[in-house]
């Protein structure tokens, strides 16, 4: 239960989450079983359980990401974690239960259910992300810049799932990467 956007520029690439985990009816603001990270200069962010996020992060961590990334690419990464995950939980799932977003090599990548897509300009997954594409169009049409913050900040208000405080990571796409609040 929560919310992943990112936002695609000519500059930089925006990636941003609120921060609760939920176990049960349990909210867990900033717990060590976070949902969006950043391995090694690969950015990701999940929406799901925290068991399979955590896994994937894990999986992520002892990989090396090659340039040139495509959507190819993505869907044998989530072949090679799904073996992986099966391998390691002994667990007999039908496949990946969550959905992710990725960013690497200046691209960013929607996993949804195996539907597997370079991200050109935003998207958003997880219970709060039709409020979050909402939130987008509406800045869009007033013809503002949309802000990331300021999308998850409403997205935030409005989701009974989704809670501040929001993590945002902006990666310029030709210098280092930068975090912010």
């Amino acid at each position: 239960m929560s919310v992943i956007a990112v936002y695609v520029t000519d500059q930089k690439i925006i990636l941003g989450g609120d921060t609760q985990t939920t176990y049960g009816h349990y909210k867990m603001l900033e717990s060590y079983y976070g949902k969006i990270f950043d391995i090694n200069g690969t950015y990701i962010g999940g929406v799901g359980t925290c068991f399979e996020i955590q896994f994937f992060r894990r999986f992520l961590e002892e990989k090396k990401l090659r340039q040139g990334f495509t959507e190819k690419d993505f869907n044998d990464l989530m072949l090679d974690f799904y073996t992986y995950f099966r391998h390691h939980t002994k667990d007999e799932v039908n496949g990946i239960q969550c959905n992710y977003i990725l960013v690497h090599d200046h691209k960013a990548f929607l996993f949804q259910n195996w539907l597997i897509r370079e991200v050109e300009q935003f998207e958003a997954i997880g219970s709060g992300g039709e409020t979050a594409r909402t939130a987008y169009e509406v800045f869009k049409n007033l013809e503002q810049e949309p802000d990331m913050e300021k999308i998850l900040s409403v997205t935030c208000k409005i989701d009974l799932y989704c809670h501040e405080p929001l993590k945002i990571f902006e990666i310029e796409k030709t210098a280092s990467s930068e975090e912010s609040t």
